[in-house]
């Protein structure tokens, strides 16, 4: 079992109607098109090209993208779905700095303005031990809770595992389980107290998502541990944001807010099942689960308007011509408000027969070049974490390698343009005297918009 760290040709006017009707709709591109209507998600399955060459084995593309999209509802407003919050906020000594923690409280401040009725929401600082400040009650009276705000002060090292014990301790005191029950979690340096171990952290955290709470995580500056952050919201199953600046932290805690109160799907969750002698090579996704012929991939909460895009390369053994059974594709995931899961599947094919030079007809252009950006991100990654080890001379083998793989790629759009640059002012980088700062800055950035492909 393995974590990792991120459309099909539909009918505009038949996708048009079921978004409408508020119409889930899972769509096998080129492989005899279906939709299955099931709430208010949209599912999208597509293959790069769904033709293969019968008697030869070969490579595929498949992509699975998931949303909630916007509907128009007119007059039809729906209750909010409940929510139940608990902020877990690093008041360590280096929040004083910059001016972060102060910062901190006026967001904090904002969301309160913003809680709706039927809201909780609690408050948990952390520095060198943990302290409840606020246990969590409803929104009706928050004058005590914005005095607790105004009175938190920075000191002490950084226990994360304290603040995330309290903080889960609370939302579980008035779980709901038909509501958006989340943590959020704001650092801006390294667990250095308590339970440290990035691995009993991120085991935790995802125990608790099993049980329904979520854990979105917002890393501020340079001295934070990207890594560990962003694992933690995938295990999670909620957001990671990487805030560059603390003048930032306003926006980007008022975005999240936002997010989780229109959240319009819980828990999304998709299943491969692989028939035999079929294997996924590549797995462009944040969090996933690989295990034998069976692969699970978490897409976590979706607000309205939001989307997960997930890629596999998948290796096919030589068929006969006609219909090739790949597997089947399962979506699982909780609507707010009802107590149910909802599952929809369906069958993976693709089509063998004698193409020629006439098998790319059928290729879904557009989702090539997706699977170009991909590569490029995944190749910086990894080449970050090398550069981090001390292997500069494997990070820059390996950006050669991308640029060279760009250079030729079968789609030279605007995209895979702007990856070319990217990778080569990385390469450059690496090669100039930055200081530890600015060094820190262009690594998190990197690796922050890799984590995000998955809602492109």
């Amino acid at each position: 079992m393995s974590y990792n760290n991120p459309l099909s040709r539909q009918s505009c006017v038949l996708l048009a109607l079921l978004l409408i009707a508020s119409a889930a709709l899972l769509a096998v591109s080129g492989a005899g098109e279906a939709a299955t209507p099931a709430g208010p998600l949209v599912v999208q399955v597509a293959w790069d090209n769904p033709q293969v060459e019968a008697g030869q084995p070969g490579e595929r593309m498949l992509e699975l993208l998931v949303s909630a999209p916007q509907l128009s509802r007119g007059g039809d407003n729906p209750a909010p779905t409940p929510l139940n919050l608990a902020l877990v906020i690093d008041t360590s000594g280096s929040m004083a700095q910059e001016g972060k923690l102060a910062i901190v409280k006026t967001a904090l401040h904002r969301m309160l303005d913003r809680l709706r009725p039927g809201d909780r929401f609690a408050l948990v600082s952390y520095d060198s031990t943990a302290r409840v400040c606020l246990a969590s009650e409803p929104v009706e009276d928050m004058q005590r809770a914005r005095q607790v705000i105004d009175a938190l002060q920075p000191g002490g090292s950084t226990n994360m595992a304290a603040g995330l014990a309290d903080g889960y301790r609370q939302i579980r005191r008035n779980f709901n389980a038909t509501g958006i029950n989340r943590v959020f979690l704001l650092s801006d340096g390294l667990a250095n107290v308590g339970e440290t171990s990035p691995a009993r952290l991120a085991a935790s955290v995802e125990e608790e998502s099993r049980s329904g709470i979520s854990l979105s995580s917002f890393g501020v500056g340079v001295e934070f541990n990207e890594v560990l952050m962003a694992e933690l919201s995938e295990r999670g199953r909620g957001m990671y944001y990487y805030i560059d600046e603390p003048a930032r932290i306003e926006e980007l805690l008022g975005q999240a807010f936002g997010s989780t109160q229109q959240v319009a799907v819980k828990d999304v969750e998709l299943s491969l099942t692989l028939n035999p002698a079929v294997f996924v090579t590549t797995i462009f996704a944040n969090s996933y689960q690989h295990q034998g012929q069976s692969l699970s991939m978490q897409a976590g909460d979706l607000s309205t308007g939001e989307r997960r895009r997930i890629q596999l390369r998948i290796s096919i053994p030589a068929s006969a011509a006609g219909t090739v059974e790949i597997g089947q594709v399962r979506i699982r995931y909780q609507q707010p408000g009802e107590a149910q899961p909802v599952t929809i599947s369906e069958p993976l094919r693709l089509r063998a027969g004698t193409y020629g030079t006439e098998i790319d007809s059928a290729r879904d252009w557009q989702l090539t070049e997706r699977t170009q950006v991909f590569d490029a991100h995944y190749a910086r990654d990894r080449a970050a974490e090398s550069f981090e080890r001390g292997e500069v001379t494997t990070a820059k083998a390996m950006l050669q390698e991308s640029l060279h793989n760009l250079s030729r790629a079968q789609v030279r759009g605007e995209k895979v343009m702007r990856e070319l640059e990217a990778t080569r002012q990385y390469l450059q980088s690496l090669e100039q005297q930055l200081d530890a700062t600015e060094r820190g800055k262009r690594q998190k950035a990197l690796r922050y918009r890799k984590h995000a492909l998955e809602g492109c």
